[in-house]
């Protein structure tokens, strides 16, 4: 309203010129009137509207100042330029439309509104909105126009921009109907292609699929005008879909797809080196060049395509003109809605192949596949069929409760509405089925939801199971006659692995000590004595790997009150409660381990004693017999000393001999345990003093100081007789081991063990030593180890044997330490008498 008045008013101000012309001829001028015209034009220049007025030649007569702020021309330059300069083509039919319309007398002049893109000084067009009126003069004939002119870009490239939008999204709605009628993905790109094209006014497009794990672009579709294609066609000599090109970091092409950015290059210059940049055009950047520049293309556009934020493809793209910013604004719209528009189809053609796939597997799978709701069956294969006996037309007529045996249908079908609704339930389990023949068999099914063809829906997998269901319950009832003998065994019987016992009997508890609750909580390997694991454990690998293993060995387990057994055990491999397990027989062998060790001790006993018989006793008789056949063949020959001499030699045979016999005996009683003990108080400082004063010649003679450190009068509770022995003959030992100037001596301390007193005495040598590989031996009667002295003293090979059994027998225990060249040192404990 207020424009038609300043139009009305403007209409008035040309008839007041023109009038005016008139009236300064006749009144010569109106000072009042002028000022209030100054003020009216200063109101006009300050507006952001322009107004303007032609004669009936079409030439411009008046134009406000204000038309350098909408066009950027002054009044002056306005009214000297032709209309053609500014206005454009479109506009100038439009307006030549206008002002040639005649007014007929009656009706008077017609007012008229048009909206029109005119060009601005700087080059850029803009819209305007013009209200135009003819004018006439006095008689009534026409005389020109007039009108007022103001700038609506913004508004207009708005409606333009909605228009545009409502257009794409017009588009992405067809390409949407078209994946609907399930088109194939060819067409479908086809279709992307062609609304594309629309939307971006792009001359020439290529589609191209990005391949993430060999970082390659497929060309998957293109749509070039026919001067490109006949281009690349005949000219290169290859089909544009052929070109694989790699995509390499710093080029435009792949910031765009990693980043998601679309990019636009402008000008020949950009857009052959973008070419330039990509490697696999490299040899058709010549080729290319002359085509670009012979097409006049002004703009590259290289948008990426996502779907679900990973990068799917690109968009190329030429145009002939320089694309505006409400134009790329269309095409990013356009582009995420074709990455959703891929998404879909890829969904939908994915979901397509998953069902088709499902169909050939289900069909061919020995299991039987069925899918249903909480009313019906949707789908079942053909092992259903020969699961139930019903046909697949007969299964879809009836419900999936109708197959549950009766026992357990209120169960199932309480299930089954659950689960559909989305309430916990299991979700595999054993079901006992009814068949059409009224047979009855058990199946293993699971369950899953799924969505099927638009609904929630059911898909279960089962596995007839009803031969195995038999074999599990005849399994059962072995198992249970096997534990009522397994009870009743005298032999320990346990099921077990490596790390569990699962089944223990009776007998097993009265030999381990453990009751069957105990027994089940731990490992065999914390029942096995340590001694025993590495050999265990290895066994049990072996026997994994498939390698031969001993089925029956005897092992040493430790029971629950600490006392060390040995068991004959024999192994078999089982399968007990689907697990594959091993069963063992096992047997307290402990005393018949006791017995032929015994055993063992006495063959040795019997072997050293017939050794010594023939070895030891065998040489000082022949010695002896030489030497008194000697005397009787020789005795008038032979003078006084020499008689003396081997009167001497005789004696002191026989003394050796005597002594050896007397040790042989001594043992003997010892190992028939005929010799009687009388333990009693005695000082182990006399007998110390005792022992040392029967051998102080020996020690003499090889110049062997023999020192005593005991100075009080410990005692210890013995047979004094025994532990004589064993200190006169630990003595002897030392003195016929230490060579020349040594040193003997003997120590005493007390001790405590076990909340016991004890007495430690200890005979330290400083003689030759004895090897540590024969330690061990100097105690036992099956590797006795005797050896001459530093100066070939000769020993019966059984004194440290018999100090052995005498310490023992006294409950004292014996032991020796010794190095080579550094001497030795024997220790015997025994119970202190204090």
């Amino acid at each position: 309203m207020a424009l038609i008045t300043v139009m009305q008013f403007l209409y008035s101000r040309v008839m007041w010129r023109w009038f005016r012309k008139d009236f300064d001829k006749q009144m010569g001028g109106a000072d009042s009137i002028d000022e209030l015209l100054v003020k009216f034009e200063l109101m006009i220049n300050q507006s952001s509207e322009f107004s303007w007025a032609l004669n009936k030649n079409f030439m411009c007569t008046y134009v406000s100042p204000s038309v350098k702020k909408v066009l950027g021309y002054t009044a002056k330059e306005f009214e000297e330029i032709p209309w053609e300069a500014f206005i454009s083509r479109e506009v100038i039919e439009i307006f030549n439309e206008a002002i040639q319309l005649q007014p007929s007398e009656k009706s008077g002049l017609e007012q008229k509104r048009w909206d029109g893109q005119f060009n601005h000084k700087n080059g850029h067009a803009i819209w305007l909105e013009t209200l135009i009126k003819p004018i006439t003069d006095g008689q009534g004939n026409f005389d020109g126009f007039m009108g007022i002119s103001r700038d609506i870009t913004a508004r207009k490239e708005l409606e333009i921009n909605c228009s545009e939008n409502h257009r794409t999204f017009k588009l992405l709605e067809e390409i949407d109907n078209v994946i609907a009628k399930g088109a194939s993905f060819p067409e479908v790109m086809k279709k992307i292609a062609d609304a594309f094209k629309e939307v971006s006014h792009a001359s020439n497009i290529a589609l191209f699929q990005y391949h993430k794990y060999v970082n390659l672009l497929e060309c998957i579709h293109y749509q070039f005008n026919e001067h490109t294609k006949s281009y690349i066609r005949n000219i290169a000599g290859v089909d544009y879909k052929g070109i694989y090109p790699v995509m390499k970091k710093g080029t435009c092409y792949y910031d765009a797809l990693m980043h998601g950015v679309s990019c636009y290059k402008t000008g020949k210059n950009e857009i052959l080196s973008s070419f330039k940049s990509w490697q696999g055009f490299d040899y058709l950047t010549e080729l290319i060049e002359p085509m670009i520049r012979e097409q006049a293309v002004k703009q590259l556009g290289i948008v990426p395509i996502y779907t679900k934020g990973d990068p799917v493809g690109l968009l190329l793209f030429s145009t002939n003109e320089i694309l505006t910013a409400q134009c790329r604004q269309r095409i990013d719209l356009f582009t995420h809605q074709v990455s959703l528009t891929l998404f879909k189809l890829n969904y939908e053609h994915a979901l397509r192949e998953s069902e088709e796939k499902f169909r050939n597997l289900a069909d061919l799978s020995p299991a039987a596949i069925s899918i249903h709701s909480a009313s019906s069956y949707l789908y079942l294969n053909h092992s259903w069929e020969k699961l139930t006996g019903y046909s697949i037309a007969e299964g879809l007529r009836i419900t999936p409760v109708d197959i549950a045996h009766p026992d357990v249908r209120e169960e199932i079908q309480e299930r089954s509405e659950k689960r559909l609704r989305g309430e916990k339930v299991p979700s595999r389990y054993e079901l006992k089925i009814q068949t059409k023949s009224n047979t009855t068999k058990w199946v293993d099914v699971s369950f899953t939801l799924i969505e099927f063809e638009g609904i929630n829906a059911t898909l279960a997998i089962a596995n007839d199971i009803t031969k195995l269901k038999r074999t599990r319950e005849k399994l059962k009832e072995s198992e249970r006659h096997f534990r009522e003998l397994a009870e009743l065994s005298p032999a320990a019987i346990v099921i077990f692995s490596k790390d569990k016992f699962y089944y223990v009997n009776q007998a097993w508890e009265r030999m381990s000590g453990y009751s069957k609750e105990e027994a089940l909580k731990f490992g065999i390997l914390e029942l096995l004595h340590p001694d025993m694991h590495e050999i265990i454990l290895t066994r049990f690998n072996q026997r994994n790997a498939g390698e031969e293993v001993p089925d029956r060995y005897d092992v040493k387990v430790i029971t629950k009150s600490g006392k060390v057994k040995w068991i004959d055990i024999s192994i078999t491999m089982i399968n007990y409660e689907g697990k594959d397990l091993r069963l063992a027989v096992a047997s307290d062998v402990t005393e018949q381990r006791k017995t032929e060790q015994m055993l063992k001790e006495l063959n040795a006993t019997k072997d050293k004693f017939f050794s010594i018989i023939a070895h030891d006793l065998k040489n000082p008789f022949n010695i002896l017999l030489n030497a008194a056949q000697i005397f009787s063949q020789n005795f008038e020959d032979m003078t006084r000393e020499e008689r003396q001499m081997l009167l001497e030699q005789f004696h002191y045979t026989a003394q050796k001999t005597y002594d050896l016999v007397e040790n042989l005996l001594v043992w003997a009683r010892s190992q028939l345990k005929h010799i009687k003990v009388s333990q009693q108080k005695i000082n182990i400082q006399q007998l110390v003093v005792e022992s040392m004063e029967l051998l102080r010649e020996s020690a003499t003679k090889k110049d062997i100081k023999l020192v005593s450190h005991i100075v009080d009068e410990q005692a210890v509770f013995a047979d004094r007789n025994m532990i004589l022995f064993v200190l006169r003959n630990l003595l002897s030992n030392a003195i016929k081991f230490t060579p020349q100037g040594g040193v003997v001596s003997i120590t005493a301390k007390k001790q405590v063990e076990h909340h016991r007193e004890w007495l430690e005495v200890a005979v330290t040598d400083t003689g030759v030593g004895i090897p540590q590989n024969k330690l061990e031996k100097l105690f036992r009667i099956d590797e006795a180890y005797s050896t001459p002295g530093t100066e070939c003293e000769e020993g019966t090979g059984l004194g440290l044997i018999l100090c052995n059994e005498f310490v023992k027998i006294n409950g004292g225990r014996i032991q020796a330490e010794s190095n080579l060249g550094e001497g030795s040192c024997f220790r015997f404990v025994l119970p202190s008498g204090e």
